[in-house]
């Protein structure tokens, strides 16, 4: 599950909420960035006031951290709002989907009764996307058909070789390729020059490497005859003035993203060593580790080398800190 109910763990074995960490999805381990409180606190008093409703200042500040137009952005109360509106808007025939992913791709495509082809990453190649089966399966979908490519990908955290979304979308101009990065400040500066073909799109989170998940503040980047289109799905007014006010502090801040990555390299060890149990390399920031014999009523658990987590049923669990390359 992609954000666990830390309360309702704790409630059912017993602990204390704040011993738990979750791990079903991926938050910066420093926490938010120091200014966050006391820029909440000046901008509160604009909470008496709707939002903005053309987002500009937000906007203007995530085009130029992406060198690219206002109008080819469009804000979100988190990815999550982003991706079925994105779904609604272009109809796609079919979601062509590199499997494991992040699993709100699926649902929100069976939910809308929109097929989806999924094609497989091994496991024995480290989960690498292979160029010539998203090639295939792009060639054999129907026109409009849809790509999600999480870059990295969430759950393997393996990134995907650079030039290839954007040598898809351009080698098939008449599907749509979407590149969802909201785990790529994690492992390179997501600054970009070129806004690539004109069927790419783009998704980026602020929470997550920010670690402020409860604010709720995504956003997408495209052509902006895409980004109008997927607008018409959103209500007015999706984003609240205290996310996006936030967001545009946090767009123009370069170095908390840069810091948090020089920490990952420096504390880089071998997940087979702390971990001790099997596990395979994703040459990113995370590391997979199969758990086979964890009982669920030994919770908390500790793991070598690793901070305190919560173990669930799931014979899955994802470690902090990055595998060595």
């Amino acid at each position: 599950m992609h954000g666990g109910n830390r309360r309702a763990a704790a409630a059912k074995y017993g602990v204390d909420p704040a011993s738990l960490t979750d791990f079903s999805t991926g938050i910066n381990a420093r926490g938010f960035p120091p200014y966050i409180r006391p820029l909440a606190d000046s901008v509160l008093s604009e909470a008496a006031e709707y939002p903005d409703p053309d987002y500009g200042d937000f906007r203007r500040a995530a085009a130029a951290a992406m060198s690219r137009e206002p109008g080819e952005i469009l804000p979100g109360n988190g990815t999550s709002e982003l991706i079925p509106a994105m779904l609604r808007a272009l109809s796609p025939p079919r979601i062509i989907l590199p499997v494991p992913c992040y699993v709100d791709y699926e649902r929100y495509a069976r939910h809308l009764g929109i097929p989806v082809h999924p094609v497989p990453l091994d496991a024995a190649e480290g989960f690498r996307l292979d160029a010539d089966r998203l090639h295939e399966a792009l060639a054999a979908s129907p026109v409009g058909s849809l790509a999600i490519i999480g870059n990295p990908n969430n759950p393997t955290g393996r990134r995907v070789p650079d030039g290839l979304i954007p040598g898809a979308a351009g080698s098939h101009p008449d599907k749509i390729i979407c590149a969802d990065e909201a785990y790529r400040p994690f492992v390179d500066d997501d600054t970009d020059g070129d806004a690539g073909p004109a069927n790419l799109i783009i998704l980026r989170s602020l929470t997550k490497i920010f670690a402020v998940p409860g604010i709720r503040l995504g956003y997408l980047a495209a052509r902006e005859d895409l980004t109008e289109r997927i607008a018409r799905e959103l209500p007015i007014w999706n984003v609240g003035t205290l996310a996006a006010r936030l967001g545009e502090a946090l767009l123009s801040d370069r170095n908390f993203p840069r810091e948090t990555r020089e920490v990952l390299a420096a504390s880089r060890v071998s997940p087979s060593r702390a971990a001790r149990v099997p596990t395979f390399q994703t040459g990113s920031s995370r590391a997979i580790v199969s758990v086979r014999s964890l009982r669920a009523a030994r919770y908390p658990r500790r793991i070598p080398g690793t901070a305190k987590i919560f173990v669930s049923e799931r014979r899955t669990i994802r470690l902090a800190r990055p595998a060595s390359p």
